[in-house]
């Protein structure tokens, strides 16, 4: 969502129009929560409509896979979650259930049934799956830049 009043219906230009999504991209280029908005467009796979700055057909372009998601989501909301991530949490924060987590990660806690993983861990994991994927050359240009300051944020977390 925008920082500034718009109209919804400038995100959903005619996609038939060259350019009639000029506006729309305008208005993301200067969103503090445009990865986020782009995330959340991959990971629903919403078919219509400009998020992040990003038209349906770049975003058809982008393949991720259910952990790139996963690590993404913890990256963009990791100061906001608690010290231990339950699949509770999971669902609390809109993940569903994560999938594509490397099972070393899962802890059990003596006396409990169900595990959970420790945020600083998750976290490493994550940034260390997203800088992967923008090393890799699957990471379109327009994402280098977002998601390496993503990943920035976290370094000294992934670094251990």
């Amino acid at each position: 969502m925008a920082s500034r009043p718009v109209d919804p219906a400038v995100f959903f230009p005619d996609p038939r129009v060259d350019g009639a999504d000029g506006p729309a991209k305008a208005v993301c280029a200067g969103c503090p929560v445009a990865t986020e908005c782009l995330l959340r467009a991959l990971s629903e796979g919403i078919p219509h409509g400009v998020f992040g700055g990003l038209n349906e057909a770049e975003r058809q372009l982008i393949t991720v896979t259910p952990g790139l998601l996963v690590a993404l989501r913890v990256l963009l909301l990791a100061d906001r979650l608690p010290q231990r991530i339950t699949l509770r949490v999971f669902a609390e924060f809109g993940f569903g259930r994560p999938r594509g987590i490397p099972a070393e990660l899962r802890v059990v806690e003596p006396g409990r049934q169900r595990g959970g993983y420790q945020r600083e861990s998750l976290v490493g994991w994550s940034a260390r799956v997203v800088d992967e994927y923008i090393c890799s050359g699957r990471c379109p240009d327009v994402l280098v830049d977002r998601l390496g300051d993503l990943v920035a944020r976290y370094a000294l977390v992934s670094a251990s």
